[in-house]
């Protein structure tokens, strides 16, 4: 086996890090979750609105709209 230069290992680093990027999946190309109510549901912290002065009902059609799977009511 032959000793490598400091430039023979930086290409070949180089390389390397350009072929995984390239193999890499990217993010927009991941499947989106086909709903939020998978294993890990989330739900909304009604205090994050309590500025708004809004009513309960108002709060969770809210809810409902951007795709939470509940509430948490403060």
């Amino acid at each position: 086996m032959r000793d490598l230069s400091r430039r023979e290992i930086l290409k070949t680093a180089a390389l390397a890090a350009a072929a995984a990027g390239a193999s890499a999946p990217s993010i927009s190309s991941a499947a989106a979750p086909e709903s939020r109510t998978g294993a890990y549901p989330i739900s909304l912290n009604t205090s994050t609105l309590r500025g708004h002065k809004l009513p309960i009902r108002k709060t969770i059609e809210i809810a409902e709209k951007a795709g939470y799977a509940g509430i948490e009511p403060w």
